[in-house]
């Protein structure tokens, strides 16, 4: 097995399907940036194309002939990512009917329960929108019985994914596009059933297989310890709540919960430990070690088949049989040919986070792992070798994902420089036992309590390290401070190989720009401003200043599950503390609550959300806004006998009857109407 040394032309000539795999994705980072006005500016996309080709070529200096061949091999791969990104955006642009549909769909998801809902994900299986995918949303005592495989009929409206438009909010809508979803429905009870069909497609027959492991973990194991050997063991992710995310993100283990090559490298080195003593017997070997292929490729998709698990199973599966066979292997050719196969299925897969930081985490262990060997005296101790090797791997692997996981989560664990030491070892320990548990029944017992312990146990580690000061900080990077800094990383690797000035120029510059947009970059200003959410139930946000904000939901308890929503986006990608929960009626400095009205630095919010009485009022209260919330029912007619608003809000939780109705009596009435289902979530500018 080759190891990479990062001297960055010496690498595009030793592993020659780098290059290609880093022109496809330009080319589909390309086709995604200019995807709207594509046509308009295909001459820009194909200079831009031709330009990096050129700049690869340059840098690897061939002669004239070479030169030519290999600019359009690298702009060919450029204009085919920018293609097949094009081709894909355009299929996901599906203009679903306007009324309610009959559709016959299969299960393809494990049920995800909520307080009142359970979604699944669905294929349809007839019709002109037959093979795409909806997320979609069925009333929870109606659905207690549906399994992955099931095939049903159900009939709904079926909507194309959008956001909900509530500042610094995750991209739903992209997310799902990018994990081939292309629409989203909710059904009422009584509007679906079972067909008693049920598919018999791999994919399905495996997630049920692992609804029933789940079913035995859930007899022996409840709570956060059903949680962890759920997502570690077969990527069941459902159980995992904020508080248990921000535990593992804050001391830089979330990568554990996320199955990914290190958890296939482990049941495979477990398989590879038990033929051992046949592998001097080809004849014998080399089809035991063709079934441990095809086993880890049957758990991959039991699990899911995540991007990043793909990526490992086929670098797995390359490895070992390159390696029985007595061929030569190269890990970096391996993975750009595992992200090529990927992209070419899959354009969009790009996009997926755990795509990126599984690629980046064993491509910062290949290029910087060999430089960091170790000290002779290390080397003569086992003990010491094996935890110089983990610490070695945890480091190489952060120095690449760190920025990354910054910009996603907008949080830096200074502790998880180092945690892989810890963590990785719990992990063997774990996945071993939960693999005896389901191949030894007669003793689980026993492994019941050796599992329970080595949880408990690694939990109470990791609370230990998330206790400490400063073991997690707070940055928001953002996208242009990421790709600067991915920038200076690779100019520093390069120095260190070469130790060539002009590095050291690449790096001054990068960090120039950096202090440039710094200072030029002027982040949103939310003081003295309304935010009215787009939210299952009404809620309103009154913001101060980042110090002071005061927060209200119509329907008790729901204030709390916003402020959980908005703590790991709005809150802390804005640096705001966090706000204070307020009811009705309210009277602070700032801010004046009572039932039927908001007031907040000179801004009239006006709050129907129940039967108000028939008649007139004597004067009219002026309100900026006038909220129709559910509960109301009356004619608008009735409300303007008490309110004179400027402008009618209908909040997005309305039934479609009553925001028709609404909607048509203010253009009679000449008051501008804010539909949040069709527009998002509000923000007013208040005065100060």
């Amino acid at each position: 097995m080759r190891n990479a040394a990062f001297h960055f032309p010496r690498l595009l000539l030793e592993h020659p399907l780098l290059l290609p795999a880093l022109a496809l994705v330009v080319g589909i980072c390309l086709g995604e940036a200019f995807y709207a006005p594509l046509v308009g500016q295909s001459i820009i996309l194909l200079l831009l194309a031709f330009g990096f080709g050129a700049s690869a070529v340059l840098m690897l200096r061939k002669n004239v002939l070479e030169m030519a061949a290999l600019g359009t091999l690298i702009t060919a791969f450029c204009l085919l990512g920018a293609g097949l990104l094009t081709g894909q955006r355009d299929r996901s642009r599906i203009i679903w009917p306007t009324t309610p549909q009959t559709y016959e769909a299969t299960v393809i998801s494990s049920p995800r329960f909520t307080a009142k809902t359970l979604r699944v994900n669905v294929e349809i299986k007839s019709g002109r929108f037959a093979g795409f995918v909806i997320a979609t949303s069925l009333m929870k005592q109606t659905a207690q019985t549906l399994h992955p495989g099931d095939v049903i009929f159900f009939h709904s409206q079926v909507e194309t994914p959008r956001n909900n438009g509530n500042p610094e909010e995750f991209d739903y809508a992209a997310w799902l596009k990018n994990q081939g979803i292309y629409g989203t429905t909710f059904v009422y009870q009584n509007n679906w059933k079972k067909t008693g069909k049920i598919s018999t497609n791999i994919r399905t027959v495996l997630l049920r297989y692992r609804e029933e492991l789940l079913e035995k973990y859930k007899t022996f194991f409840h709570g956060d310890k059903l949680t962890v050997l759920a997502a570690l063991t077969l990527g069941d992710r459902r159980g995992l709540n904020d508080e248990f995310r921000e535990l593992f993100a804050a001391t830089g283990t979330s990568h554990i919960l996320a199955l990914s090559g290190l958890h296939l490298s482990i049941l495979f080195g477990f398989f590879l430990w038990a033929v051992r003593p046949l592998r001097n017997r080809r004849r014998i070997y080399l089809p035991l070690l063709l079934m441990g292929v095809v086993q880890v490729w049957l758990f991959t998709f039991l699990v899911g088949a995540p991007f990043s698990l793909v990526r490992a199973a086929f670098m797995l599966s390359l490895l070992h049989l390159t390696q029985a066979l007595r061929r030569d292997y190269n890990a970096l050719n391996s993975l750009s040919l595992a992200l090529i196969g990927i992209l070419l299925v899959s354009p969009t897969a790009l996009f997926d986070m755990g795509l990126q930081l599984s690629f980046l985490a064993l491509l910062g262990i290949l290029l910087i792992a060999p430089k960091l060997a170790p000290p002779t005296w290390v080397s003569r101790f086992w003990g010491l070798n094996f935890v110089y090797d983990l610490l070695r791997t945890s480091f190489c692997a952060q120095i690449l994902t760190l920025p990354l996981i910054a910009y996603y989560f907008n949080s830096f664990s200074l502790v998880g420089l180092f945690t892989g030491w810890l963590v990785i070892p719990f992990a063997y320990a774990i996945l071993l036992l939960a693999l005896l548990f389901f191949c030894l029944p007669f003793v689980q017992t026993v492994l019941v309590s050796l599992l329970n312990g080595t949880m408990d146990t690694m939990l109470q580690c990791l609370n230990f390290l998330s206790s400490w000061d400063y073991a997690s900080i707070t940055v928001v990077p953002g996208k242009v401070f990421t790709l600067l800094i991915y920038g200076v990383i690779f100019f520093l690797l390069t120095y260190l190989q070469n130790r060539r000035a002009r590095n050291l120029y690449g790096i001054a510059c990068l960090l120039l720009c950096g202090a440039i947009y710094y200072i030029m970059y002027t982040p949103p200003a939310y003081d003295n401003t309304i935010v009215v959410y787009k939210s299952s139930s009404p809620a309103i946000h009154c913001i101060v200043d980042k110090q002071h904000s005061y927060l209200w939901s119509m329907r008790k308890g729901h204030a709390e599950q916003i402020l959980r929503s908005i703590r790991r986006t709005f809150i802390r990608t804005n640096r705001m503390a966090q706000p204070q929960l307020v009811e009705v009626p309210q009277k602070k400095e700032d801010l004046i609550l009572l039932p039927h009205v908001l007031a907040f630095r000179g801004k009239r919010v006006g709050l129907l959300s129940e039967k108000i009485r028939q008649g007139a009022s004597a004067s009219l209260l002026q309100v900026n806004y006038l909220y129709i919330m559910p509960g109301y029912k009356q004619d608008l007619s009735t409300a303007l006998n008490y309110f004179a608003p400027d402008s009618i809000i209908l909040d997005t939780s309305l039934t479609d009857f009553y925001r028709t109705k609404y909607s048509t009596e203010a253009a009679e009435n000449a008051i501008p109407c804010y539909d949040m289902k069709e527009r998002g979530a509000l923000i007013l500018q208040c005065g100060k």
